[in-house]
């Protein structure tokens, strides 16, 4: 899985129409044109680089960043509320920031045909979110820092004869891990327990017709008795 862009804190250019100037009647939107840095190579010798700081600002803008453009609401010079970024070459996100960072409930889609409808946390996926894969792989469950955590159902795009390809139970780091239920398209079934990806411990498999094939323990996804 991609791992999740965070906004850069790079000098970019705001241009933006502050939204209260035109609830409260004003003759003409305030338009503020804040650039970060000048490029003075003598200014640049005789003192340090500075860390550009934005000034205040609260409402609603549109920035132009250097990887992207973001849209929405800015509270204390930061991301925060509703917002849209547009990254340049990878997608975008629509939803909620906490400063700076993708927080709370939102969409991210990528360029590459992948897309997450869930919770964010500090800029990751965590919490609750459906994640759908550019072949129509699809995970619904628990994440934690990008990855599936806790419980949650993968279903491959590949159903079969039987209309099953599905993993129910628990995850570990994107691997299934602990009790889980496992659903191969000819109708097999394995119910028992799983440790990074493998069968692993006390399980038993099923034949398509509900018949028991193998009933006790597993080592490294193989049957041991």
């Amino acid at each position: 899985m991609a791992e999740i862009q965070n906004l850069d804190k790079s000098p970019f250019v705001l241009i933006g129409v502050p939204i209260l100037g035109a609830l409260i009647g004003a003759a003409a939107p305030l338009l503020v044109v804040l650039l970060s840095r000048k490029d003075t190579a003598t200014k640049a010798k005789q003192e340090p680089t500075k860390k550009f700081v934005r000034s205040g600002y609260s409402g609603y803008y549109e920035i132009a960043h250097h990887n992207g453009t973001y849209k929405g609401n800015f509270v204390n010079d930061k991301c925060n509320g509703q917002g849209t970024y547009n990254w340049t070459d990878d997608g975008q996100y629509v939803g909620n920031w906490k400063n700076d960072r993708m927080h709370g409930l939102g969409i991210r889609t990528w360029k590459d045909g992948r897309q997450y409808l869930g919770n964010w946390k500090g800029g990751k996926m965590r919490g609750q979110g459906t994640h759908i894969w550019a072949n129509e792989d699809k995970y619904v469950g628990n994440w934690k820092d990008n990855k599936m955590n806790g419980q949650g159902i993968y279903t491959w795009a590949d159903s079969g004869q039987y209309g099953g390809n599905w993993y129910d139970g628990n995850w570990k780091d994107d691997k299934m891990n602990g009790q889980g239920t496992r659903i191969w398209t000819n109708g097999e079934k394995y119910v028992g327990n799983w440790v990074g990806g493998l069968r692993e411990g006390y399980g038993t498999y099923y034949n398509s017709d509900g018949t028991i094939l193998q009933q006790g323990q597993w080592k490294n996804d193989k049957f041991v008795g």
